[in-house]
């Protein structure tokens, strides 16, 4: 399964899973957080946090990270690598 298939899933099945999806990312955040980590995000990762700028679930088993905190947890952490889940 690539990534497109990945958010079409979520986009047809939001009501029948678990978990709470954040609104689309800005440009703005991928700079920020690219520039933080002195990086470039991979084009799938992208794709997917211009769907959905992180999730949640309710049993707090797995979530993928907004890119506000990764941006956060770099200035809190200077040495820390990169984590969205």
């Amino acid at each position: 399964m690539d990534i497109n298939e990945i958010i079409e899933f979520l986009k047809s099945n939001v009501d029948q899973i678990d978990i709470t999806l954040h609104e689309e990312a800005k440009e703005e955040l991928f700079k920020k957080a690219e520039h933080a980590y002195n990086i470039k995000f991979p084009e799938d990762i992208k794709l997917f946090y211009r769907f959905s700028n992180g999730f949640e679930t309710e049993e707090d088993i797995f979530n993928i990270i907004p890119l506000e905190e990764i941006i956060d947890n770099r200035k809190k952490s200077k040495g820390e690598p990169l984590y969205i889940a």
